[in-house]
């Protein structure tokens, strides 16, 4: 999947949140199997104003190249993986419901997704996503090395 698509999914993604969070934030209560009170209704609504920024940064970065498309990527693996942690340690401690894994399992995708993005490095050697299960090897540059007696 291409940067483009990857970001293109993710705006979506967030934008959906952002306006779930604010119209129907019964719905992840009930999702996440968590009573509803006025301070977690707050706490939601502000994730959700959250989202609004993360969605425009997000459209915008659609078309990023180079420094800024490994930024972008970075911070949505941190993101997506630290959240996804945090789901299972919830779910693990019995703080949160099944319906946790319909999170964790979006955001795993997200952050695998954006992987292959996080280095210039790993972009210039071709190593993208429609490459690394390719059945051809990867040929890194041969370095000369010399010793001296």
């Amino acid at each position: 999947m291409t940067f483009r698509h990857l970001t293109l999914i993710s705006f979506l993604l967030s934008a959906l949140l952002c306006l779930g969070m604010l119209i129907l934030p019964s719905v992840f209560f009930w999702l996440f199997g968590l009573d509803q009170d006025v301070a977690a209704t707050v706490m939601l609504r502000r994730a959700g104003m959250l989202f609004a920024g993360i969605s425009i940064l997000l459209w915008g970065a659609r078309r990023a190249k180079g420094a800024t498309q490994v930024v972008f990527a970075r911070g949505m693996v941190v993101m997506m993986g630290g959240l996804a942690e945090l789901g299972l340690i919830e779910f693990l401690v019995g703080r949160t419901g099944l319906g946790s894994f319909v999170a964790i399992a979006i955001e795993t995708a997200l952050a695998i997704g954006y992987l292959p993005y996080i280095s210039t490095e790993m972009m210039w050697l071709g190593i993208l996503p429609s490459r690394i299960f390719a059945a051809a090897p990867l040929r890194l540059p041969e370095r000369q090395i010399r010793i001296r007696s």
